[in-house]
């Protein structure tokens, strides 16, 4: 049987990252490989500023 830690966990390990050393430099590679991750997550979905143009228009 899991722990409630233990399950919290596995529901939450696609939001959890690793934090990275504070003396950590990002380079140009790590950018750009971090702008293709999100590019190909975002992919085929309308932008975001139009989520949030449509929000603002319907209000709350």
């Amino acid at each position: 049987m899991e722990s409630d830690k233990d399950e919290s966990l596995e529901a939450l390990k696609d939001l959890l990252v690793k934090p990275l050393p504070s003396d950590y430099v990002m380079d140009k590679a790590d950018e750009e490989s971090i702008m293709e991750e999100i590019r190909e997550a975002f992919k085929g979905q309308p932008p975001l500023s139009e989520d949030i143009i449509r929000e603002r228009q319907e209000g709350p």
